[in-house]
């Protein structure tokens, strides 16, 4: 199939070519050339249809095909990538830890063939930084006993590596990236173990409407990235509101007092600018502030909230409540205790990831845990598809109904997503129920 596609679009590419040039040619020789250019049209759209099946359909390469040979037949413990910042060792800690306990249980499964399959894991360390990050994907598909990848901390390198990993048959598991462009392609090697945008902002949207709040301030730091969550939150806000999928038109809203995006306000990372936002936000009166960031800047505006006493609910995502644990206990002291109280969290722990909340050692917890869960779900995979292949468990996995896994049921989309992840919003004070060690004094 590979091979017959492939053909196909030199043909009809090299055919596009060709008219072109003869179009190009009888375009001052004779008219009308209207039958010409609907033919270039047709052969042209044939072409990119042709590369769209070859992309989604190609067989692994040369890499891929050697370590498809290895896994058929492994002759030595099969590795698994742990792809993770270099200044987050806790990542590597916790999957080796789960290494240790895959392979005290003995791993084995039932092959198709009738055969026992007995293996080992290893884990094999891919740090990486901010120059390596986007091309990290390189370097984990060189090692063809390699057969699984988890990790990722950034949508960047995620995103980048699911196109060499496909190409090199490899499973990806990504536990903490939410973006939706990381499985809407056409690659069907990876997998995100987390809720993704679309969830969150539903979410987001469920508790505002539930709590009857009426006029909400979103603010955002400037990037493409938060901008598409506005989109999101806006068409969620749609559906939710006028029963439809339309998109949010605020004068289609019968309730005269329901203004859900009172503002919208985008900021870079200044004390000063913040200042100045929660000014703005303030003179907006709205019932209801949401913050679209999670640069570790964004804290010192969700202070600046706290600190004016806007007596303000406030929701925040994910990566700036991990954060929160390295926030000097002197600027807590200084912040009523009611002002705690309004701030909330989306919580996405409990999709799939399990973390350690008791108490201020969240984020290393949260990381370890990332790592353990993944790799544990991993060799799980194998076991239940019956064989090491990656594309062959990465087929099953996706077809798989109501996997049992960490006392929850797992769905995956045809895309590699979650289907119905759980997703909370629940107030930070509960999310951190002790307060954190003093730091930075």
């Amino acid at each position: 199939m590979d091979k017959v596609v492939y053909l196909l679009y030199l043909f009809l590419t090299t055919t596009t070519l060709v008219l072109v040039l003869r179009a190009l040619w009888s375009y001052t020789m004779e008219r009308p050339v209207q039958l010409r250019a609907l033919g270039l049209m047709v052969v042209f759209l044939s072409g990119l249809v042709a590369v769209y099946f070859y992309v989604r359909e190609r067989q692994p390469d040369a890499l891929g095909a050697a370590r498809a040979e290895f896994a058929a037949a492994p002759d030595a413990p099969i590795k698994i990538a742990a792809v993770w910042p270099d200044n987050d060792p806790g990542f590597f800690a916790g999957a080796q830890r789960a290494a240790q306990e895959i392979n005290a249980s003995e791993p084995s499964f039932l092959s198709n063939d009738g055969e026992v399959v007995n293996f080992t894991v290893e884990i094999e360390n891919f740090p990486y930084d901010a120059t390596s990050g986007p091309t990290i994907g390189r370097d984990v598909i060189k090692d063809t006993q390699v057969l699984g990848v988890v990790g990722h901390a950034d949508a960047v390198s995620a995103i980048r590596g699911s196109a060499s990993y496909h190409a090199s048959d490899l499973v990806q598991f990504v536990p903490s990236v939410r973006q939706t462009s990381l499985t809407e392609n056409p690659f069907k090697s990876s997998f995100q173990l987390i809720a993704d945008d679309y969830f969150v902002v539903g979410a987001i949207a469920d508790f505002i409407l539930a709590n009857g709040y009426k006029k909400v301030a979103v603010v955002a730091a400037r990037d493409d990235y938060t901008h598409q969550l506005y989109v999101y939150f806006q068409n969620a806000l749609a559906i939710k509101v006028l029963g439809n999928d339309q998109e949010y038109e605020a004068d289609r809203i019968e309730d005269p007092d329901f203004v859900p995006l009172a503002t919208y306000l985008t900021y870079e990372d200044s004390s000063l600018v913040y200042r100045e936002l929660v000014t703005t936000v303030s003179e907006q009166s709205p019932d209801f502030v949401l913050i679209f960031d999670e640069d570790p800047g964004a804290v010192d505006l969700l202070l600046e909230i706290m600190r004016r006493r806007l007596d303000l609910p406030v929701v925040i995502l994910p990566q700036i409540a991990s954060f929160y644990p390295s926030i000097p206990q002197s600027v807590l002291d200084s912040i009523d205790d009611a002002q705690k109280e309004l701030v909330h969290v989306v919580d996405l722990n409990d999709s799939l990831i399990r973390a350690d909340q008791a108490d201020g050692s969240f984020r290393e917890a949260l990381v370890s845990n990332y790592a353990y869960d993944s790799v544990i779900l991993m060799a799980d995979m194998w076991k239940r598809a019956a064989t090491l292949v990656p594309h062959e468990a990465a087929t099953e996995l996706r077809a798989l109904p109501n996997w049992a896994f960490a006392g929850q049921t797992i769905d995956f989309s045809p895309r590699g997503s979650l289907l119905d992840p759980k997703v909370d919003i629940r107030a930070l004070t509960d999310f951190f129920p002790n307060s954190p060690p003093p730091t930075n004094n």
